[in-house]
């Protein structure tokens, strides 16, 4: 499947929450996860700074702790759902890449944060896509990428008459609009 249609479907609705708010659905065989979408997102997203340590399919991981809270509420849908391959934006990234790990099937990111310190071997099919300037990309700072990352090209135009708000968010290279239109070329 082509990354722009699994970005497009990412986007789109129809969701399932964890008890903790950890939103996944299913779409053609793929598992994907959400990006952040309200406070409680953002709360985790704050708490993800802090390192745990755990375990990543049996082997020692350190986490970023928001993350590993949400993907605890995520390992039974891994465990009990039927899929070809993960997907996911943003928040949803980690998600995606620790089920590749779990389960040794595909998965590909889109602005994905980073997603701990651990073997590197657990994510060799992880695909991350990224934007020049996706500042998400670089956070938390103590926490590495796995996998492959491909860097989206092409030029992203913002439209005229843009808000200062839109504006200020165009600057964070994190837009969904920027992904959709860099997505284009893939």
């Amino acid at each position: 499947m082509k990354p722009a249609k699994i970005f497009n479907d990412i986007l789109a609705g129809g969701y399932n929450r964890t008890w903790l708010g950890a939103e996944w659905k299913k779409v053609d065989g793929w598992l994907l996860f959400q990006q952040s979408k309200g406070k409680q997102d953002w709360f985790f997203n704050l708490l993800s700074a802090i390192k745990i340590p755990g375990k990543l399919n049996g082997k020692k991981f350190i986490f970023p702790l928001g993350f590993w809270c949400l993907w605890k509420t995520l390992e039974k849908v891994i465990r009990t759902e039927t899929f070809v391959a993960l997907g996911g934006y943003s928040q949803g990234g980690p998600y995606a890449s620790y089920g590749s790990a779990a389960t040794g099937l595909p998965a590909i990111t889109f602005g994905c944060p980073g997603i701990g310190i651990g073997d590197a071997d657990l994510f060799k099919n992880v695909t991350h896509y990224k934007t020049p300037t996706d500042i998400v990309y670089e956070l938390p700072p103590w926490a590495e990428h796995y996998g492959k990352t491909i860097v989206l090209q092409g030029e992203f135009i913002p439209k005229p008459g843009m808000s200062v708000a839109e504006y200020a968010e165009m600057l964070t290279g994190h837009t969904p609009k920027e992904y959709r239109q860099r997505l284009k070329n893939e």
